[in-house]
């Protein structure tokens, strides 16, 4: 979705690309946009460059990541996410967004 096309939006897009510069318009433009999961997309791509100067830290964060999306595993960050009021889908969501923005 152009933000940029919708005219009650410009204001919004031009703001989006201030504070994301050219680092995140790609998330703000997918049809399937949310506001958490791009936050939590975005600590993922602050994270990034962390892990890239560390091999084993970033080989740490990523298998603890695809450990704790694995649908068949046990999910315990879900779990404690969860006990905090959160759903489970969202919580699961958000761990494979910050995933996705480390790897990016």
């Amino acid at each position: 979705m152009d933000l940029s096309t919708h005219t009650s939006l410009a204001p919004l897009a031009e703001a989006v690309a201030v504070v994301l510069g050219a680092n995140g318009l790609d998330i703000v433009a997918r049809d399937d946009f949310d506001y958490e999961e791009a936050g939590a997309e975005l600590l993922g791509r602050d994270l990034a460059p962390l892990c890239r100067r560390n091999e084993r830290l970033r080989t740490l964060a990523l298998d603890l990541f695809k450990r704790e999306t694995d649908g068949r595993g046990l999910l315990l960050m879900v779990s404690q996410m969860t006990q905090m009021a959160r759903d489970e889908d969202l919580a699961l969501n958000l761990l494979v967004a910050i995933q996705r923005g480390i790897e990016f």
